[in-house]
Order: C-alpha cells, then structure tokens, then sequence
C-alpha cells in the first residue's frame, strides 16, 4: 500500500486524532492511528473505545485497499519534525516506510 500526502497537512490531522489515543499497556492497539484505504481514499481513525475519530485526508493512494495500524506518538514525533514536504508512506505487511526529502525512517 503507498500513500503519498503533504507532511503539514498530515501533521495537522494527527494532532486532531490524538485527542482520543490512550497510551494503554493493557490494550497496545488503542495506542495507535489505524490508516485504511478504501476506493483510493485515505480515512484516518483513532479511538479511546468510547470516542472514535475519523478524518477523511487529501492524499494519492495506490488502488489496492487495506488498512494499517501504526504508533501513534512514534508518528506523530517524526512527522511533526519534518520540513513542509509530501511524504510516501509505503506500507508492507510487517513495516512503515517514511520517503521525504529529508531522509527515510521505517517503523
């Protein structure tokens, strides 16, 4: 899955979405951004269990649709310290990785 979306814009709604991320021992999922294509349209959701966020973001996606669940704070840190920029985000099935015209980091 490859998404490719301007870092500011990302960085703007992540701080939206972690309104509601828990940093939970006892559920590590709910510490996390869930990104999930659909049609070529990219929906970013987090949740607390009982309030869920949902922000729908102006990005190119590849056509295949999927999702992927990724740290929240750990993505939050890294694209907040980007340059104004777009970002590839390629996901495989184990890894996340960053493109920018900065460097790369994989997750």
């Amino acid at each position: 899955m490859k998404i490719t979306v301007e870092s500011q814009l990302l960085a703007k709604n992540l701080n939206v979405l972690k309104k509601v991320v828990l940093n939970s021992t006892t559920s590590p999922i709910l510490s996390c951004f869930l990104f999930k294509i659909t049609n070529a349209e990219l929906t970013i959701i987090s949740t607390d269990l009982e309030t869920t966020l949902e922000i729908k973001t102006k990005a190119t996606c590849s056509m295949e649709n999927g999702s992927f669940a990724i740290a929240a704070e750990l993505l939050i840190e890294i694209v907040k310290s980007l340059p104004d920029d777009s970002l590839v985000l390629n996901f495989s099935e184990k890894e996340l990785e960053i493109e920018s015209f900065s460097g790369n980091y994989n997750m």
